[in-house]
Formats: C-alpha cells, structure tokens, sequence
C-alpha cells in the first residue's frame, strides 16, 4: 500500500502506516490537504470524486459561504455547551457522521474505527441499516 508522508510533530495512522504533520488540521480544506499527502492517489481520487455534475456540491459550497461565523474573543470558554435537539432528541453535539462508504480504504478497521473514534468523542453515527461487514446490525 503506497503511503504518502506530511512533515513533523502528531502522528496519525493513515493506510496501516504512521504519519506525521505539523499541526492538526482546522477546515475543510486543510483535511482535504491531508488527504491528497497521505492517501494512495487512487484512494484520495474515489473519495474526493463527486457524482454526476457536481449540482450538489456547488450548491452546498454557495450555502456555506453564504454563512458567516462571528468570533466572540475573550468570553469565557471554560463552560461549553454545544447540545441541542434532533428529531426530538436531546444530543451532545450538532456534530454527526452520515453513512458513508468504503473506509478501509483509509484505515484497516474502516467503518468500525469510525464508530469507535465517534463514541469517543460523543459524536452519532448513521449506519445502513444493514451494514456490510459482520458485528454491527
């Protein structure tokens, strides 16, 4: 498995092989970097592939430019509450992971370290309803 490598400080295991890179990433962007440095070309180019003519991409590029974060500097950060409410349910983030596919292609547990990594940090996970390796139903 051909294995690309970032430069310096946290290692992260990408493709069953440890990488380095100077700081972690922030945006979007700077992941989708990462990636295009880490991945086999091959890997990087099904993920980053879009369906069709783009419609939807280039729709939700616009959207989310369209927003605008206001930073609130020096107020207090030491008590943070980002819950709120999905469908009724009360949940700890607004962060969530769609069902997506083909993760072994970025990590050898694929899908299932996905699952562990978000549990760790509170986060839920859609999964098919029947997902296609053994464990999970």
């Amino acid at each position: 498995m051909e294995n690309r490598r970032s430069p310096s400080s946290s290692p992260v295991r990408v493709c069953c092989s440890p990488v380095r890179f100077r700081r972690e990433p922030v945006n979007v962007s700077e992941f989708q970097q990462l990636a295009r440095e880490v991945l086999p070309k091959m890997y990087y180019d099904f993920y980053a592939g879009r369906a069709e003519d783009e419609f939807s991409l280039k729709e939700n590029v616009e959207a989310f430019s369209r927003i605008t974060l206001r930073p609130r500097v020096l107020m207090d950060v030491s008590r943070i509450d980002m819950s709120t409410t999905v469908l009724g349910c009360n949940i700890f983030s607004p962060i969530m992971i769609a069902p997506t596919a083909m993760h072994k292609l970025a990590h050898p547990e694929g899908e299932v370290a996905t699952a562990k990594v978000a549990a760790c940090n509170t986060i839920m996970v859609f999964i098919k309803r029947k997902p296609p390796f053994i464990g999970l139903s």
